[in-house]
């Protein structure tokens, strides 16, 4: 009976979920890198990764604060997919425009601020994500493309908010249940623009 009462305890649902999504969220990376090399990246959201790649710096210093792991299994797992993805993203696109570089400079501060203020960071850089992510849909709408990108991408990051949402209302978390709500609508979405342009480009 302690097994089981174990097993559905919040922190071991959520550290066995963020596991599995990290890994799953972790070769969708590798996908995602190898889409760019094979078709170019003209599809592909600088922004979106810009902010995702602070977001996950972040969680590092937020789980060591917290004293969980899951977090920091997130940020080694994902950041350093999220610099090679920017690097070809600058190779492929020429360079990054004037409020991209903007940007890039505002998360790297953001990112640093997180060792000094982990809870504040990564809690406020997951509701920014949400409107980072929602630039991708917007990104293949406006290019109506989807050269470069790799659509289990999104399914992967709508199973892990999906996952979070019902966590956050299991555990009457609303904060968490709002951003994550927030990130399945905008994967639904981008899933959707995907397949219809994804026909276009066919």
């Amino acid at each position: 009976m302690e097994t089981v009462l174990v097993l559905i305890h919040p922190i071991t649902i959520s550290f066995i979920g963020t596991l599995i999504f990290s890994i799953l969220g972790a070769f969708a990376l590798r996908k995602q890198i190898q889409k760019i090399r094979s078709e170019g990246a003209r599809a592909v959201s600088i922004e979106w990764n810009l902010v995702f790649l602070a977001t996950f710096i972040a969680l590092m210093p937020y789980g060591f604060e917290r004293d969980e792991l899951a977090p920091v299994i997130q940020c080694v797992m994902r950041a350093p997919f999220y610099v090679l993805i920017l690097q070809l993203l600058y190779k492929y696109r020429h360079g990054f425009s004037r409020i991209q570089k903007l940007l890039g400079v505002i998360m790297t501060i953001t990112a640093a601020a997180s060792f000094f203020q982990p809870t504040l960071v990564a809690t406020g850089l997951l509701w920014v994500g949400v409107f980072a992510a929602a630039h991708q849909p917007w990104k293949i709408f406006s290019t109506e493309s989807t050269e470069g990108l790799e659509w289990q991408l999104f399914a992967v990051y709508l199973g892990s908010s999906v996952f979070w949402a019902a966590y956050g209302f299991a555990t009457h978390d609303n904060y968490i249940v709002s951003w994550a709500i927030g990130y399945a609508v905008v994967y639904s979405v981008g899933l959707i623009v995907y397949r219809v342009y994804r026909s276009t480009d066919s």
